[in-house]
């Protein structure tokens, strides 16, 4: 059997060429698969593990003005003592029904708290702590500043004992005055270790660890950004003490852990920028702010960007694989038929069929092998790709995760396919017995053939197809989502106001509805979401293809988004029921507006204003076009169109992920059609020159064997194109549910043609090639008898 061997060694040097392109074709797909699954696998491990270690909050709020009708009479009693303004308060108890008098003791009691914060943090306690009491929630103080020292940003945070418990990794927890922990990637990258002394604001602070935060970003609403430089900027946990010791302002956020949902409903970024506080409780209405863990993004962006990996991986790389086996196993197939022959010699010098079947699977048995070494490399490679996602969320990175499915599909299930089939495959050949061959000296194509051709071409044609549309899906939502914004700010007010508006911008009301019916048939389960209502002449706004023509659509009905529109199957021309309040409208749709994040309408704003009694000129927010509207009354800022892109450096990485699976396919599906050609040519030389010695021309052999394989290609990679947008709206189908908002999905006619190009130039540089192969053929090579 050691002499079988050898030969089937040999053989792999005559044939060379397939032997290292399968054996590469199996190694890339296990690489692939191993790495991005293991390090996507290992990401959620790590995060449950932060969530819990963490025992990350449910959502926080912070607290603003000082309203005195939202206080008790004895705490209104208190404060007016506290800050020694007891004639002024006075005056105000006197005239309680008169808001202008109100109004300027407002005014004074939040001027006056600015010189005593110690009183304003007490009262604000006992707020919360009543709250949270009625409500049953576990609420921790923490205290937060944003501290800039030239180019240097850091992010000072309190240590929380209860909620989102900060991990030292190395050294200690910071417990003395001007103690500090940071990150360590910013520490490296500034030359700082344990133990030395860093000057921020000509402070001088002891670095007593390195430690794990995430820090908190909401890039829709701008209060921060996502972009993190770690050679600058650093989150910085210490003590209470060293906090109010800061000269910088201080804000005071209080963290809960409790059940949102109770308070507000479903959560999302209408129902927290829209939400009535009032409905918590009196005193509560004086909060600022609130944001639930799903809508922080350096919390839930991770997991979101583990939901978008792992659908691109399981979307893509079983296809990969599976074809990959199919094309190893056609290849394989045709090795082994070349090995009947050889059959017969090996039983006449004594071999049984034990022994030839063993000694055949040689060469099946070293390329299968390399589904297990592109395993065990993907394994430290993994590691990298682990490492973009954890420093980019600062969470610990020493949890391992063995997975024994990663194994079995990615080594194992290649390995033991490639070689059962072979196997058996071989075995079968035992039992074959030669025919006689009918007279006749060559066959041209056969069906089986083009079929089996026909299959490889569909995938190339595929896979071309979707590397060529598939990847600017991202890129294309950025577009299409900023469309008809012209405006710098959007600014949303905390009431309404009929204050004049600033020259150049426009006025809008945002309010949530809910929808009660379609069609006028009732919804089983109404659905809420928000309205923005504008008047029809504005500009800085153009809801239908960036014309401002079209929002005149708004005297005739409502415009909704086109993520309304598929989140709920709604069509123009369609009828719908909605309520704003206490009032009903009832509104056919009559135009698609291309926002892909917010399920909103767009109405009338004097239909509305005109269903509350309300004079026209009230709006509680504005499209501004500067950064310029003064800070009173604001309830956030929207810098919409930076805020898009901010939101979608989320998904960087998953982006990244999948142009890489798309390159891949891309790559893979160009190499197969150069192997499928090179193969088919290889497999039909005898008969070229049986063909070639009866003084055939290369045009009439190209009609015999290279038309047939022609037609099939054409016909193949024509069927490709439909499959390709069906697969990729599926895609999007599963997308929207894991993201939560639409991707736009751009099938280009130029990306299809060239896609058909690059096939056809493969195909015209095979001819080419073929045309030099057949005029150098030597026929007696081809002829003798072996």
């Amino acid at each position: 059997m050691k002499w079988i061997i050898k030969d089937q060694l040999r053989k792999i040097k005559s044939n060379l060429f397939h032997f290292i392109s399968l054996s590469v074709l199996i190694f890339i797909i296990s690489f692939a698969f191993t790495a991005i699954k293991s390090s996507v696998d290992r990401l959620e491990v790590n995060y449950d593990a932060v969530l819990e270690s963490q025992n990350a909050e449910d959502f926080y709020f912070t607290m603003g003005s000082i309203d005195m009708s939202f206080l008790g009479g004895t705490a209104q009693v208190e404060l007016c003592q506290s800050l020694d303004i007891l004639e002024d308060c006075a005056i105000a108890f006197a005239q309680p029904d008169n808001p202008e008098v109100q109004n300027n003791l407002n005014f004074i009691v939040n001027q006056k708290i600015q010189e005593k914060p110690e009183v304003y943090e007490a009262l604000v306690d006992s707020v919360v702590e009543q709250f949270a009491s009625q409500k049953d929630y576990v609420v921790e103080k923490a205290i937060v500043a944003n501290v800039t020292d030239d180019d240097y940003v850091y992010k000072f945070l309190s240590i929380k004992e209860v909620i989102n418990i900060p991990y030292i990794h190395e050294g200690v927890m910071p417990s003395n005055l001007n103690e500090i922990a940071i990150y360590e990637d910013f520490a490296v990258r500034n030359d700082l270790v344990i133990g030395d002394k860093l000057e921020i604001n000509d402070i001088e602070y002891t670095i007593s660890g390195f430690v794990y935060q995430i820090d908190f970003t909401f890039p829709l609403f701008s209060f921060s950004t996502i972009q993190f430089d770690p050679n600058v900027q650093t989150v910085v946990v210490t003590t209470k003490d060293t906090m109010r010791a800061l000269p910088d302002n201080l804000l005071y956020r209080y963290h809960v852990q409790g059940d949102i949902t109770e308070l507000i409903g479903e959560i999302g970024y209408s129902s927290i920028a829209s939400t009535d506080f009032s409905r918590f409780s009196k005193s509560m209405q004086m909060m600022e702010v609130l944001f639930p863990r799903e809508l922080n993004f350096r919390f839930a962006a991770l997991h979101q960007e583990i939901d978008i990996a792992s659908t691109f991986i399981n979307a893509f790389l079983p296809v990969f694989m599976s074809l990959t086996l199919l094309t190893i196993l056609l290849f394989l197939n045709r090795y082994i038929d070349e090995n009947k022959k050889d059959i017969k010699t090996l039983r006449q010098l004594g071999y049984n069929d034990t022994e030839i079947s063993i000694g055949m699977m040689t060469i099946p048995l070293l390329i299968s092998f390399f589904s297990i070494i592109g395993y065990l490399v993907a394994l430290g490679f993994s590691d990298s790709i682990f490492e973009l996602y954890a420093s980019r969320y600062y969470f610990d990175t020493s949890i391992k995760k063995f997975s024994i499915d990663i194994l079995l599909y990615s080594a194992l299930v290649p390995f033991i396919i490639l070689n059962v089939i072979t196997f058996i495959k071989i075995r079968r050949l035992m039992k074959f017995k030669e025919k006689t061959v009918k007279s006749r000296l060559f066959k041209y194509t056969p069906l089986k053939t083009l079929l089996t051709s026909g299959i490889l071409f569909l995938f190339v044609g595929l896979f071309i197809q979707t590397g060529l549309n598939g990847g600017d899906m991202f890129s294309e939502f950025v577009e299409h989502t900023k469309e008809g914004n012209h405006f710098e700010e959007m600014v949303n007010l905390e009431n309404y106001t009929n204050t004049p508006v600033p020259e150049g911008y426009e006025p809008y009301i945002r309010e949530n509805v809910i929808f009660k019916e379609i069609n006028g048939i009732p919804l089983e389960e109404s659905f809420r979401t928000a309205a923005y209502a504008m008047d029809a002449d504005t500009t800085l706004k153009r809801l239908v293809n960036d014309d401002i023509t079209n929002n005149s659509l708004l005297n005739d009905g409502i415009i909704i988004s086109e993520f309304l529109q598929d989140l709920q199957n709604l069509e123009i021309r369609d009828t719908v029921t909605f309520t704003v309040g206490e009032v009903s409208f009832t509104k056919e749709i009559v135009g698609i507006s291309n926002e892909l994040i917010e399920s909103n309408l767009f109405m009338l704003k004097s239909e509305l204003l005109e269903s509350f009694d309300i004079d026209n000129d009230y709006y509680n927010g504005l499209f501004a076009i500067d950064s310029n509207y003064p800070n009173d009354n604001v309830l956030t800022r929207i810098n919409y169109d930076s805020s898009i892109d901010e939101f979608t450096e989320v998904l960087t990485i998953s982006t990244m992920i999948l142009n890489v699976l798309l390159v891949l396919g891309s790559i893979i599906a160009i190499y197969l059609l150069f192997l499928i050609l090179l193969d088919f040519n290889h497999n039909y030389q005898k008969d070229i020159a049986i063909l070639m010695g009866l003084g055939f021309t290369n045009s009439e052999i190209h009609k015999k064997y290279t038309l047939n394989l022609y037609l099939t290609l054409l016909l193949m990679s024509t069927l490709s194109i439909p499959l390709t947008i069906f697969l990729l709206r599926e895609l999007l189908d599963l997308l929207i549910d894991t993201l939560g908002y639409k991707l736009i999905l751009s099938i280009s006619t130029q990306n299809i043609v060239v896609g058909v190009l690059i096939i056809h130039i493969i195909f015209g540089l095979y001819i080419l090639w073929q045309n030099r192969f057949l005029d150098k053929i030597n026929i007696s090579e081809h002829l003798k008898i072996k």
